[in-house]
């Protein structure tokens, strides 16, 4: 097997790693009508709401898989800069470290939506008065 092969099938599944975990975090359903606690907050939470219903454990694993399958998709970069291996030196280092920066990033958001589900459970726990402090917490998350 040769490294472009091998680096190809480590993308493969490193990329069915981080769907699944995708699949975790974000494939419930919920009637927000059930919930009436989170309906004032349905602008702010925008779908994040779908995540009162996943279990502590589904949301960890959920968010550590697209984390763990990140690097996997990182070794399949390998190919694309064989791919382009007769352009511009400094054009092909540029677009795979902007392709590296992306998946760092991404990796880093995905490892984040355990927060975001974690905080959607709490608001729809507490009572109306302490809201407020989680409401305030979502904001500060969601501006970075």
């Amino acid at each position: 097997m040769t490294a472009i092969q091998l680096t190809g099938i480590l993308a493969i599944i490193g990329a069915f790693i981080y769907a699944v975990g995708d699949v975790l975090l974000l494939a419930s359903n919920i009637n927000l009508d059930d919930y009436p606690k989170l309906k004032p907050f349905a602008k702010l939470l925008s779908d994040a709401e779908k995540m009162v219903v996943i279990s502590p454990s589904r949301m960890i694993w959920g968010a550590l898989l697209g984390v763990f399958g990140t690097p996997l998709v990182v070794a399949g970069y390998w190919q694309i800069y064989q791919g382009l291996g007769g352009a511009n030196e400094s054009g092909v280092l540029a677009t795979i470290s902007l392709f590296g920066c992306a998946s760092i990033i991404g990796a880093f958001v995905h490892g984040t939506f355990y927060y975001m589900g974690e905080y959607v459970q709490a608001l729809n726990q507490v009572d109306e008065k302490s809201q407020d402090v989680i409401v305030k917490m979502i904001e500060r998350h969601k501006k970075f």
